[in-house]
């Protein structure tokens, strides 16, 4: 469904960035196989990137973009996470010299 394009993808790039950190994080500390985790790493990847990375504006853009609520329901600010959580995620990702990396839009 278009509307939930960009909160999906949004959730994708926040997703990833956290993945590629634990990656990244477990090659520092010296760990065998870092980039394998359990369902229960990935829920809790997935719970924090919901509660705590997408933004409710996130949200908010999307529902006005769908026509589900107008602009003068929710007061929006321009989102500009999208281009900085890509950027950021592109940094980790070339910090770990990772060959099977997920593709990040």
């Amino acid at each position: 469904m278009q509307c939930d394009a960009g909160i999906i993808r949004a959730f994708n790039i926040y997703y990833r960035r956290r993945f590629y950190s634990s990656i990244l994080e477990g090659y520092e500390k010296g760990e065998i196989n870092p980039e394998k985790i359990n369902v229960l790493d990935a829920i809790h990847f997935m719970t924090a990137t919901w509660n705590i990375d997408v933004e409710p504006t996130t949200i908010a853009n999307c529902f006005q973009h769908c026509k589900i609520r107008s602009e003068e329901d929710m007061p929006l600010k321009q989102e500009i996470g999208d281009v900085e959580g890509i950027h950021k995620l592109k940094e980790v990702i070339s910090d770990l010299h990772y060959r099977n990396s997920m593709d990040v839009e």
